[in-house]
């Protein structure tokens, strides 16, 4: 895919969700070295330490974090506030979505399934819906909702998958001509370092490279995709 250029995000906004996950983090890293001003949000339980804020700071790139729990709409509003308070603007939003635990047809329980549609579907609505007012009036808005379909996932987590996708396609629609809104659909396999090592003794690594995602999600908000809306970039 063709790489965007040098200053195509220069002092953008950009908020990004989940940066302490290895994707929201290599997205926030990406846009950043663009020249992104990353807002990085991670989740009341996450540690501030582990994501990608710091390290921009470090190369000098303006960046912020932002506490949110992105299940409630109080905490969404507060995400959106709190991005409003530091530059009143938003140019740029990945939704980084994936449930805590795939969880079976047979196992899942209420609360897992309210759980999994508070850390899915619930941002990937709400929290675009709180951002148009702070999209209002900037010129090219891009959206990237990214989603997860990993190995062993249930159910309940694929059939929420494909209501982001759903939901990109009809929002796409429905939002003003100059927003352009997509996603990035991982699909993960489990693959050990070696044939000949034992699954007991050692962690299997995905067959998806973070970075790989962030590079199809920074297309899908470069210029370079400005023809592409309600679509879904498959990666895996």
């Amino acid at each position: 895919m063709p790489t965007p250029g040098q200053h195509a995000f220069s002092e953008k906004v950009a908020l990004v969700t989940a940066a302490t996950s290895p994707i929201g983090r290599a997205v926030s890293m990406q846009l950043g070295l663009y020249g992104t001003f990353v807002i990085a949000c991670h989740g009341t339980s996450s540690k501030i330490d582990s994501d990608a804020v710091g390290e921009l700071k470090k190369l000098g790139t303006l960046a912020h974090s932002v506490e949110a729990d992105l299940g409630s709409l109080d905490g969404i509003v507060g995400a959106i506030d709190a991005v409003e308070g530091i530059y009143g603007r938003l140019d740029l939003l990945v939704n980084c979505l994936s449930s805590s635990e795939p969880g079976s047809f047979e196992t899942v329980t209420e609360s897992d399934f309210e759980s999994a549609v508070r850390e899915i579907l619930k941002p990937a609505y709400f929290l675009t819906r709180e951002a148009m007012r702070l999209f209002a009036g900037r010129p090219k808005p891009r959206i990237v909702n990214v989603i997860i379909n990993r190995a062993g996932s249930g159910a309940l987590e694929k059939a929420l998958n494909c209501s982001v996708e759903s939901l990109t396609a009809s929002l796409a629609a429905e939002l003003p001509s100059n927003f352009r809104l997509n996603t990035v659909a991982v699909t993960e396999t489990s693959r050990n370092q070696a044939d000949d090592l034992d699954p007991e003794l050692f962690r299997p690594r995905s067959s998806v490279d973070a970075d790989d995602v962030a590079r199809a999600a920074v297309y899908l908000l470069s210029s370079e995709a400005k023809g592409v809306n309600g679509q879904v970039l498959r990666i895996g």
